[in-house]
C-alpha cells in the first residue's frame, strides 16, 4: 500500500513527484492549522473506466458495488495522512521484530506498485528466509529465535 501511494500503482511516479505530494501534505497541514477545512481524498475511485487500472476496477467493484460495501464507508481519506501511508510498507523490521515463524505467500501475479516482486527482493536480501515446500513460499525466522520454533 506505501509503495502505492509512493510510486502510482504502476510503480512510475518520480522522486519529484513523490517530493511535490509531500509537499502538498504539508500545505494542507499548514492550511488545517490556520483554521481551514480539512481535505478528503477517495481511496478507491469512484468512476472507472478502461483505463482505470485493474487492480483499481475490481477495488471499484468489491468496495463500492458489490454487497461488500458498508453504508457507512465514505470513501474518504484525510488527505494529511498520505504522509504516513508513504512510509508504510509491510516487510519493514521483519527480520528483527518478528516472534514467531511467518509465512510468506506472494501474488500469483504482479499487482500495484511490484508488491509482490519488492517482497521477493526483500527475502533474497534476508538471510533468516528460506523456501517452504510449497511452491512460491518461504518462511521467515528472527535470527536469535529460539530452537523451539
Amino acid at each position: 500500500m506505501g509503495a502505492g501511494f509512493r510510486k502510482g500503482w504502476e510503480g512510475t511516479a518520480s522522486l519529484s513527484e513523490q517530493i511535490a505530494t509531500l509537499e502538498a501534505v504539508a500545505a494542507q497541514r499548514s492550511a488545517e492549522a490556520r483554521g481551514e477545512k480539512p481535505k478528503y481524498v477517495e481511496y478507491v475511485p469512484e468512476i472507472v473506466d478502461s483505463t482505470t487500472h485493474r487492480d483499481m476496477r475490481e477495488a471499484h467493484e468489491y468496495y463500492r458495488k458489490s454487497a461488500n460495501m458498508h453504508p457507512n464507508s465514505p470513501n474518504k481519506m484525510l488527505f494529511t495522512s498520505v504522509d504516513k501511508i508513504f512510509g508504510y510498507t509491510a516487510f519493514d523490521q521483519v527480520d528483527t521484530l518478528l516472534t514467531q515463524p511467518l509465512l510468506v505467500i506472494p501474488a500469483a501475479r504482479r499487482v500495484g506498485s511490484g508488491t509482490a516482486r519488492s517482497s521477493t527482493q526483500k527475502r533474497k536480501e534476508r538471510r533468516n528466509c528460506s523456501s517452504s515446500t510449497a511452491p512460491g513460499t518461504w518462511i521467515c525466522t528472527r535470527a536469535n529465535m529460539s530452537s523451539r520454533w
